[in-house]
């Protein structure tokens, strides 16, 4: 608190108004002074505005969010919190005995966690990374050559392989375990995976903006929550349930107080059969990525062209709607950043889309309300 309050404008200001001194902050309780952040609340601001004071934004390792709500925000880490989120991560993967030195992990998903150690040439913890950007059909190639131990994928990139594949992921790969994260796993999915291979499945829960929050240990009951590193508060809002509310210990260049993740999840009380100390919380629901149908039965997860978009200087906002399987139109809110980044959204997507699907890049000054959904794609 006291880092914050000396070093971020933003920070600062926010508890100028709420009356609020860092030396006031001695619990957990007293939390409850400072007020809630939203992420339209730091894009509001700025970047100068959220940063620490000193930092060389070119010096730092970016994360994009999801923009799962059309809307992404730029978090920046240092090179040591950037290890230290990574050495988290493993701990997770370690403490259930997922990550076992001989085995191989293969990564589909957002994340690429750097270059290959020498331990990793060795053949000790190899670690491969499958890009999302790739055509499904790629993506099961590399499965099929790299054969990993433990896979770990976002719901909706397996769900995409496993409609490629008829429902049968082993006809590409028979992983010990997989690992999904991010998002819901449809039920479709968790069906068709469970009625084909004896796996086991972990699910892991994190963000963008704080690292990995919490993980589910062998007992899969519910996940551990990274206590020592977050603070995580359930704020019960009348009409609208729990509110969960973060606050990052070891996020200097970029402090996250009091944050609204806008998840839903809920604590789960009483020990472990596992024996681990770490509290527990509920796994988040929501967050599912839905599939879009290509002509000539071709499937894709709407993430990847999610994820191509939010890389892309000079869009603020965006959403994806398709109308059939031959059309997808792009919503685009921009700012002054990029001279043309409508040409730049056309490149991007036309190569997976194919040229049988009609691909119309609207610009507007701002996101119209979502027209109501009448239908769900089924992942299988």
């Amino acid at each position: 608190m006291e880092h914050a309050w000396r070093n971020v404008p933003y920070y600062r200001s926010r508890l100028a108004e709420a009356g609020v001194h860092p030396g006031s902050i001695r619990t957990l309780a007293d939390l409850e002074r400072i007020p809630v952040t939203t992420k339209d609340d730091l894009r509001a601001a700025g970047q100068d505005a959220i940063l620490a004071r000193g930092t060389d934004p070119a010096r730092c390792i970016r994360y994009l969010t999801s923009g799962t709500t059309g809307k992404c925000l730029l978090v920046l880490a240092s090179p040591a919190e950037a290890r230290e989120r990574l050495l988290v991560e493993l701990r997770g993967l370690w403490a259930t005995g997922l990550f076992r030195p001989r085995e191989r992990l293969v990564i589909i998903g957002p994340v690429r966690w750097g270059p290959g150690r020498r331990h990793q040439r060795l053949g000790f913890f190899r670690r491969d990374y499958i890009s999302p950007w790739l055509s499904v059909d790629d993506q099961i190639g590399r499965l099929e050559r790299l054969r990993p131990d433990v896979l770990w994928a976002y719901p909706s990139m397996l769900s995409a392989i496993v409609h490629r594949l008829g429902g049968r992921l082993s006809a590409a790969t028979r992983p010990r375990a997989l690992v999904t994260s991010a998002e819901g796993i449809p039920d479709e999915l968790a069906a068709a995976v469970r009625a084909d291979l004896d796996v086991e499945w972990f699910n892991f829960y994190g963000s963008m903006e704080t690292g990995r929050i919490a993980w589910q240990c062998r007992a899969h009951e519910a996940l551990h929550l990274n206590a020592d590193r977050l603070v995580m508060e359930f704020l019960d809002t009348p009409g609208e349930g729990l509110r969960t509310v973060v606050t990052a210990l070891d996020s200097r260049t970029m402090p996250i107080l009091r944050y609204d993740l806008g998840d839903d999840t809920a604590p789960v009380d009483g020990p472990c059969p596992c024996g681990m100390s770490f509290p527990r919380i509920q796994a988040p629901r929501g967050r599912i990525s839905g599939l879009l149908r290509l002509p000539g039965g071709r499937v894709m997860a709407s993430w990847t062209l999610r994820s191509m978009i939010r890389e892309l200087r000079g869009v603020d906002q965006y959403r994806l709607v398709q109308s059939a399987p031959a059309h997808l139109v792009v919503h685009v809110v921009l700012d002054d950043s990029a001279p043309d980044p409508v040409v730049e959204v056309e490149r991007r997507l036309r190569p997976l889309l194919g040229p049988s699907v009609r691909l119309d890049v609207v610009t507007a000054a701002t996101l119209p309300p979502w027209p109501r959904r009448t239908d769900l794609l089924s992942p299988t």
